[in-house]
């Protein structure tokens, strides 16, 4: 398989030295993001890409594996140290709306959600109940964007969100093809960094809209709505299409040199 190609080894001394600068420059761009962004969804989308390359990419690599904890456990500190995360983490613990010794944890935006999904796929299972003809979708906040699925699942039904799907597999088959016969093996980490993104990012905002998991704001690829996040998502896919170029002409120089 692809991820057997280019398991990374190194012994304890070398994978630390390596991977300090990184160490550090992740723990400032989560201090920055959780204190002064107010940004928690993004902490967890990109902790969880990092857990996920390193437990695929980095089997041996104890440092990684140490830093991994520390990721989980400032995850757990970051929550408690806000009350309205807490709060949410309690509104979905107790089942989208619970009264629990006079304290009110009431998920307003899921639960509205979840009534719109119903409206649709009550009308049309398969097509949902059409385009521009939910009513229930104007008391959903965030309509087009961290609640998006909402909007897809309600008017165009199961159709609408497999056409989603189907969308993002070919993509994914696509960068896979760029990246088989590839030997570099930046190559190929970014490649999986990036179809990693995608997928997260979709199943983490999937499951916060259906009540499987706490909500957290995050955009849809290539889905909400929003300049910014589509122009990211391009620049991401531009990115791996010029370093897979550069790195086959000079993979094709090197051949040519050979022979």
């Amino acid at each position: 398989s692809l991820t057997n190609k280019f398991i990374f080894h190194l012994d304890k001394k070398h994978s630390f030295e390596l991977y300090t600068p990184f160490y550090v420059f992740f723990l400032f761009l989560t201090i920055f993001v959780v204190f002064f962004q107010k940004d928690f969804g993004n902490f967890v989308l990109l902790s969880t890409i990092f857990i996920f390359v390193v437990f695929i990419y980095f089997k041996k690599n104890t440092s990684l594996y140490f830093f991994s904890i520390v990721i989980l456990l400032l995850f757990v500190l970051f929550i408690i140290s806000e009350e309205h995360r807490v709060s949410r983490f309690l509104s979905w613990f107790y089942s989208i709306y619970s009264v629990e010794e006079g304290v009110n944890f009431n998920n307003y935006q899921i639960l509205q959600g979840l009534y719109t999904i119903n409206e649709g796929l009550l009308t049309n299972i398969i097509f949902g109940c059409g385009l521009f003809e939910s009513v229930l979708k104007v008391k959903v906040p965030e309509l087009y964007t961290d609640m998006v699925f909402v909007t897809v699942i309600s008017e165009t039904g199961l159709f609408g969100l497999l056409m989603y799907f189907s969308f993002m597999m070919l993509l994914t088959y696509q960068i896979y093809i760029k990246t088989k016969n590839t030997t570099s093996f930046y190559i190929y980490v970014y490649s999986f960094v990036i179809i990693s993104y995608f997928w997260i990012t979709i199943f983490i905002n999937l499951l916060g809209v259906l009540g499987i998991i706490p909500f957290k704001g995050i955009s849809v690829p290539f889905l909400s709505y929003g300049g910014s996040n589509l122009l990211f998502n391009i620049l991401i896919l531009v990115n791996f299409i010029i370093m897979n170029f550069l790195i086959s002409v000079k993979e094709t120089r090197n051949k040519i040199v050979f022979k």
